[in-house]
């Protein structure tokens, strides 16, 4: 609680001795609105207190260059004021809203008034400083404000309890006068990892009006069951990094640790005896099916969505290349449908929706598994094929079969990790859990897009059972599109002139891809840029786009900076681009990041997972620090400055490593290859059928 002494409007106060009335004191604070802010033009909110005589004031103004831009009565409830100056003070409270749109300085002060009682004269408050310039390099405010240091927020309840487990961390950051570079989350006072940013906030963070606070909401995980056992609780802070400054450590909160071996359910059962002799009884009416017998594969796959996503289009991909509908029986099991089952059905598969696991009711959970089970044996399926994780009911099925199963995993977690961030920490049924790992150590081979996030999973394979098979491309399709059009045309197409440069960013607009953060970094840098242009394909209606929308007209970057839908008809973009960014803070090995390069185009991207893996730095990429605002602008700098020959000459590394070692075809043949010969021999290693392709393995 801030106490402000006031003067009078008239300057300091009068004193007796000089024959003037003395004028009343008045205490208390302008809570929200901070010296050194950076505000948007518009209709802020601003929340304070103030009191004279123990007693609440009867009203708050506002006013900028002597206009009255907000006013308020006092009233609201302020406990803390209450025990600090008795209860007579405890309305002392008050709310206004600030109509700042037509301030057309790019500084303002505010100056804010207080009336004592009724009919007495307004007593003139502190000042506050703000501003509405376009942020520095390094300081949003400049040297003129005074520094008060970061505003944070820890979501978490102080004094809660926390389980020994995964646990999700939410909040918010943002320093007035400042750019924060990074925040990282300390546990007990070490650093365990950097948090996500560049969110929205829907509570009252955003409603006081500061650019910064608009987008500083921030996340990150910490797994709390790596801690002693007999540690009965935890501390957690953030430490804030600026750009060109000393960090602060703040939000210093202590919770309670659960009991060590505490479970939100114990009940492991496996599931419904009655059910799962339904489900034999069931399957000894079907007819048998060919088998293997007869040397045909009779292919079930289970996955996530039919959506658009680079995990999607793998699975179409391969599909389409191996001949499954016309080459041999496919059958489909879907969670979720989408635009890519009407392509799936042309190529003569039968797909199937079946909605998404009920993970936290095991009944439940065993209805879906039979009906997998159902579908695959109907087709007479002989082998199955699993497409990510999350696709976990059709692994279970298909072992429950005696299938055998090659599991393609795309997502760069851990299995109990990403367990919780799909249904927190008591949402999966401890059941259901225990049977999508056993199926995970059942699958015949589990196949990942590179060395990095196979780290992450091989202790939960089975022995030998997993291997790296490298993301591919239509490198070919990529070849015939660049022969076919006119670049110059294509980019005049899409609204781009000659002397235009193009800084693409293509995938479905989420928070992990870091669209926020890219926007506001490439702001800082644009004006002295002129030539360049930001452009962000993958716009899908979602709070967070909507969001990403408000940044950019706030900030005045509109004729800068454009949001495309998303799109099938993506090849025009990358061949219109001058230079790709991936900012992700998770990716396996992103598939626009691979197409980027097959079309030459020069990428900036995260290292992260897989992609130190396909990018040499410098000689076919460029790669920055994740989750760091100066790292992402200090590369941003360095594509949009560098030589074009020099740009080009990456690209062109970049695009001869793809057509050589990440084509579709590739990674279709050794998927074909696993499932043949796993049908042929269900005791082979991947090892024995497919020979590593990539310097990851």
């Amino acid at each position: 609680m801030r106490i402000g002494r006031s003067r009078t409007a008239a300057g300091p106060p009068d004193h007796p001795e000089q024959g003037g009335p003395a004028q009343p004191e008045v205490t208390g604070s302008v809570d929200t609105l901070v010296e050194g802010a950076t505000l948007r033009r518009g209709k802020i909110v601003v929340e304070g207190w103030h009191a004279s005589g123990g007693r609440p004031v009867v009203a708050v103004a506002a006013s900028v260059q002597g206009a009255v831009v907000g006013a308020a009565s006092t009233g609201i409830e302020r406990p803390d004021v209450a025990a600090a100056l008795g209860d007579d003070a405890a309305r002392s409270g008050w709310s206004m809203e600030l109509d700042l749109t037509d301030v057309s300085a790019d500084r303002a002060t505010v100056v804010f008034h207080a009336w004592p009682s009724p009919g007495s004269a307004p007593v003139v408050l502190p000042p506050v400083h703000v501003r509405f310039a376009d942020p520095s390099s390094g300081r949003a405010g400049g040297n003129w404000a005074e520094d008060r240091g970061p505003r944070t927020g820890i979501d978490l309840p102080p004094g809660g309890e926390l389980p020994r487990s995964w646990v999700d961390v939410t909040g918010f950051a943002y320093w007035p006068g400042r750019i924060i570079d990074r925040v990282e989350l300390l546990v007990d006072g070490e650093h365990v990892g950097r948090c996500r940013l560049g969110l929205a906030r829907d509570d009252d963070v955003d409603r006081h009006g500061s650019i910064e606070a608009q987008l500083s909401g921030l996340t990150t995980e910490v797994d709390l069951g790596a801690l002693d056992d007999d540690r009965p609780s935890v501390e957690l802070a953030l430490r804030v990094r600026p750009i060109g400054g000393e960090p602060r450590d703040t939000g210093h909160a202590t919770f309670t640790l659960a009991p060590t071996g505490t479970t939100f359910d114990d009940d492991v059962r496996e599931g419904d005896p009655d059910r799962a002799d339904e489900l034999s009884r069931v399957l000894g009416r079907l007819p048998a099916g060919t088998g293997p017998a007869d040397g045909q594969l009779r292919l079930l796959v289970a996955t996530h969505d039919l959506d658009y996503g680079g995990a999607q289009l793998w699975l179409q991909e391969l599909l389409r290349r191996t001949g499954a509908g016309t080459r041999f029986p496919c059958t489909l099991v879907a969670q979720e449908d989408g635009p890519l089952r009407d392509e799936l059905e042309r190529l003569g598969i039968v797909v199937h929706v079946v909605g998404r696991p009920p993970a936290g009711d095991l009944d439940a959970y065993q209805s879906q598994v039979t009906e997998i089970s159902l579908w695959a044996a109907a087709a007479g399926a002989n082998a199955a094929l699993v497409n990510s994780l999350i696709a976990y009911a059709g692994s279970d099925a298909a072992v429950g079969l005696g299938l055998p199963v090659v599991w393609a995993i795309h997502e760069s977690w851990t299995p109990d990790h990403f367990w919780t961030a799909q249904y927190g920490r008591s949402g999966m049924h401890p059941g259901v859990r225990a049977r999508a790992m056993r199926a995970l150590a059942g699958a015949g081979a589990v196949v990942f897009e590179s060395a990095a996030t196979l780290a992450l999973h091989r202790d939960d394979c089975g022995p030998g059972r997993a291997a790296v098979v490298p993301y591919g491309v239509d490198t070919e399709a990529i070849g015939r599109f660049r022969e076919d059009h006119d670049r110059t045309a294509v980019r005049r197409d899409l609204g781009f002139g000659e002397d235009d440069r193009v800084l693409l960013v293509l995938g479905t607009i989420d928070p992990r891809k870091a669209q926020t953060v890219i926007t506001e970094c490439f702001g800082l840098l644009c004006d002295d840029r002129p030539a360049w242009t930001l452009v962000l394909v993958g716009d899908t209606g979602t709070g967070y786009s909507e969001r990403l929308a408000a940044t950019i007209a706030e900030r005045g970057l509109g004729d800068r900076v454009r949001v495309e839908p998303v799109t099938e008809a993506i090849f025009p973009w990358y061949l219109a681009a001058d230079v790709f960014v991936c900012a992700s803070d998770v990716e396996s090995l992103p598939r626009s990041v691979l197409e980027a390069m097959a079309f030459g185009v020069p990428v900036l991207a995260t290292s992260v997972f897989g992609l130190p893996e396909v990018i040499d730095e410098g000689r076919t990429g460029f790669l920055v620090e994740p989750l760091s605002r100066a790292a992402l602008i200090d590369g941003l700098r360095r594509v949009l400055d560098l030589d074009p020959d020099r740009l080009a000459a990456v690209g062109e590394a970049g695009r001869t490593l793809v057509a050589a070692d990440y084509g579709a075809d590739g990674y279709s043949a050794d998927v074909r290859t696993l499932l043949d010969g796993l049908v042929a021999d269900p005791s082979a290693l991947p090892a024995d059928l497919v020979t590593p392709r990539h310097r990851g393995t």
